[in-house]
This record gives structure tokens, C-alpha cells and sequence, in this order.
């Protein structure tokens, strides 16, 4: 555990969990938009991600007793993943082309890092 939730205001532990059932739900809200939409797969995670990364900004703006320094965790790992799937939707424009089960566990595995500092 990398910061310490239970010593956080209660908005901010709600904020928090909030986040992390976002990330457990991640796959499966994926597949979900992906089956009822014409979205390509990258656009759907790209939803996910947009999340995650609305929750971290909701956060930062409550916080101001955890050590900055691990929060910033947070944010390398989201850059790193929006980074890494910004390429990856310029490969796979359409709906039909999906990245590699490896890509994927890839971006899979940023939302898992985040999901890890926050724990």
C-alpha cells in the first residue's frame, strides 16, 4: 500500500474506492460499449481511462495530508497509460481491428499499477 487511505477524509476515501470500482469494472465495461456501440475497442478503453483520469483530478483537488510525492504516482501512470493508448488508437481505427491480447493486457496492467498506489 502506497498511500493510506484511512487517513484521508471520508469524500476522498469515497473518491478513492470509486476509482478502484472503476478499474475492477474496467474489462467488462469495455466489452459492454464495445458489443452496443460502433466505437472501436481503443475508443471504448479510452472511456475507462477518461474515468480514471476525471477521478484522479476530483481527488487531487480534496487532498492535502497525503505525501504529494506518492499521489504523483498516480499521475506518471495515468500519462503513461493515456501515452501508450493514444498509439495504439492510431493503429486501430475501426471497429473491426482490435489491438493484440498482449496490448491489451498491457494497458490492462497501467490500470492495475494506479489501482496498486492506491490500495
Amino acid at each position: 500500500m502506497n498511500i493510506n487511505i484511512t487517513e484521508l477524509s471520508p469524500k476522498v476515501r469515497d473518491l478513492i474506492n470509486e476509482m478502484k470500482e472503476i478499474i475492477d469494472w474496467a474489462k467488462a465495461s469495455i466489452e459492454a460499449e464495445f458489443s452496443r456501440t460502433v466505437n472501436p475497442w481503443t475508443a471504448c478503453f479510452t472511456t475507462v481511462t477518461e474515468a480514471v483520469d476525471n477521478y484522479r483530478t476530483f481527488i487531487e483537488r480534496q487532498i492535502n495530508t497525503i505525501d504529494k510525492k506518492e499521489y504523483n504516482k498516480v499521475d506518471e501512470k495515468i500519462e503513461k497509460l493515456k501515452r501508450e493508448l493514444w498509439d495504439l488508437r492510431q493503429k486501430y481505427t475501426e471497429k473491426d481491428t482490435q489491438p493484440t491480447d498482449k496490448e491489451k493486457e498491457s494497458l490492462f496492467k497501467h490500470l492495475s499499477d494506479i489501482k496498486g498506489i492506491i490500495e
